[in-house]
């Protein structure tokens, strides 16, 4: 069992509460911030199965193994959709800023 939080990291509770109210307020605001909604709530998703597990049984399970270059990394399925959907996030936004920026050196040509 994983008392702490994504890849064993031991963070106060505080600071995952933080990041949980960030999330709802991105999740409330994102045309403003132009942010994908689906990858929001993806990660919205993961946090919530975390938590709840982490509320009701007190740690989350982590089950899947994987090792590369001789190490190994222990995690639950919710971790690693978290970090790659955090990932897809910042692809997107990286590539609708990019467009947004060719765009607007097209207009001022």
């Amino acid at each position: 069992m994983n008392e702490g939080v994504s890849f064993g990291l031991k963070i106060p509770n505080e600071l995952i509460l933080a990041v949980a109210v960030v999330y709802v307020f991105l999740l409330k605001h994102f045309k403003k911030f132009g942010l994908s909604m689906m990858w929001i709530g993806i990660i919205c998703g993961a946090i919530w199965s975390n938590l709840f597990d982490r509320l009701m049984y007190g740690s989350v399970r982590d089950w899947i193994t994987i090792s590369v270059f001789g190490s190994s990394v222990k995690n639950n399925l919710a971790d690693f959709v978290l970090v790659f959907s955090a990932i897809a996030l910042i692809a997107v936004q990286y590539r609708h800023e990019r467009q947004r920026n060719q765009a607007s050196t097209k207009d001022s040509v």
